[in-house]
């Protein structure tokens, strides 16, 4: 039946029918359908691009009268002629509005909102740890968990979303995953001491990115990446303290903080060896080249009106490093930790023993046999090396192809010219 044929107001549908449909005569498609509960919902029946029959609910009469029951119709086919199907669409738009709504935290009540607490865990930790772990969490918390799971309801955070989440980032970095981990476990703990839940449901996963599957991050640098990066590194925006570190770390494959920490009182240019109080393998040394030595020299020489004991800016950390570095990505596409990968890698090229490339990078400390090298003892082994690749950095200023990787190919290979034929 037409709609110009009754009066929507008065309809009534005989009580043995579900419902009853009524047809606009006005906009091809248009439904007004009548349910015997007495509802009245407008409706548009489209056929999509695989040649189905489908419908999609527009909204309810009276909140909707059939001049705007067309309006939407209309779009609806607008769409339907662009080849998207409008039940699809509609539930691309519900499901981001729920996302939206579950990251902003709309109708969560505020004390017990992720991303409030987070911002009273910060305030906290601020007072009670040092200013690097704040560093951290406050990282996890705004690049990687407040825009994802920001608004939602600390009481009933969705774990599987949460452990799909720390997979997700884990692909990328597994350390900034398992920062987000750490970070969100004490995020809890802090909600439990202040009673906002009972427990804390990541006590007892510990070890939750461990479990990840993650391909092994093979970034370093190639010789013609380590040839610009030696030729031009002077030249990007970034701070002299910031070049010097990244020098340093290129020429010793020391991790940036174990860098960025050492103190000149530390130092005895004289024996060659920079003593690293703080590092994560307990109290080591490292040996330096004499392109060590010159690079700490001159810098000393430079930054004497500093006064200071420490031989990088008071307040300089990694995080600032990694923060210049990102704004020279373009230049340089990896952090300062591909550029100790690199040291280690070309090391092995050169023929550098693993023992003594696990020492000059401080990966471990000597112990048991490996405490005894087995030619040289240890600090000579590592000056003969450092002194080695120090020299090979040169060579690569000059020219990347002194960096030769990969086995010779002979161009007049024997055993492949006795089997010529089968090739």
């Amino acid at each position: 039946m037409k709609l110009d044929q009754i009066d929507i107001e008065t309809i009534e549908i005989p009580k043995y029918k579900q419902r009853q449909y009524f047809s606009s005569a006005r906009f091809r498609g248009l439904q007004l359908i009548v349910k015997n509960n007495g509802r009245k919902e407008w409706h548009f029946r489209f056929t999509g691009k695989d040649g189905k029959r489908n419908s999609i609910k527009l909204g309810d009469w009276p909140d909707m009268d059939e001049d705007k029951a067309i309006l939407e119709a209309e779009e609806q086919k607008h769409l339907v002629k662009k080849g998207v199907d409008p039940v699809i669409n509609n539930k691309i738009i519900r499901q981001q509005k729920t996302k939206d709504e579950y990251r902003t935290g709309m109708a969560i009540s505020p004390q017990y909102r992720f991303n409030v607490i987070a911002g009273d865990f910060l305030n906290h930790k601020e007072v009670t740890v040092k200013p690097a772990t704040v560093k951290k969490y406050r990282s996890a918390l705004n690049v990687h968990l407040l825009p994802e799971i920001g608004g939602s309801d600390i009481r009933f955070l969705d774990m599987p979303a949460y452990e799909r989440l720390i997979s997700t980032i884990a692909k990328n970095s597994k350390s900034a995953a398992q920062n987000c981990h750490s970070t969100t476990r004490a995020l809890f703990s802090f909600a439990v001491e202040n009673e906002l839940i009972i427990a804390n449901p990541l006590m007892g996963k510990k070890s939750l990115v461990k479990r990840i599957k993650v391909q092994p991050n093979k970034d370093f640098l190639s010789p013609a990446q380590l040839h610009n990066f030696l030729n031009e590194l002077n030249d990007q925006p970034l701070s002299e303290d910031a070049k010097k570190a990244l020098m340093i770390q290129i020429y010793t494959g020391l991790r940036i903080g174990e860098i960025l920490a050492i103190e000149w009182d530390k130092i005895d240019f004289r024996s060659r060896k920079i003593i690293h109080d703080d590092s994560k393998t307990g109290e080591i040394y490292t040996i330096m080249s004499d392109a060590v030595r010159r690079i700490l020299l001159e810098w000393k020489r430079d930054t004497s009106e500093r006064n200071c004991n420490r031989v990088f800016k008071d307040k300089l950390d990694t995080q600032q490093i990694v923060d210049e570095m990102r704004k020279i990505k373009a230049w340089l596409p990896f952090g300062s930790h591909a550029l100790r990968k690199t040291v280690r890698t070309y090391l092995q090229e050169l023929g550098c023993p693993h023992e003594i490339r696990k020492i000059i990078t401080n990966h471990s400390l000597p112990s048991g046999i490996d405490a005894h090298y087995e030619f040289s003892d240890q600090d000579e082994a590592q000056l003969h090396w450092l002194t080695l690749w120090a020299e090979k950095l040169e060579q690569v200023k000059e020219s990347a192809t002194a960096l030769h990787k990969g086995i010779d190919v002979a161009e007049d290979d024997p055993l492949l010219a006795e089997f010529g034929d089968l090739l």
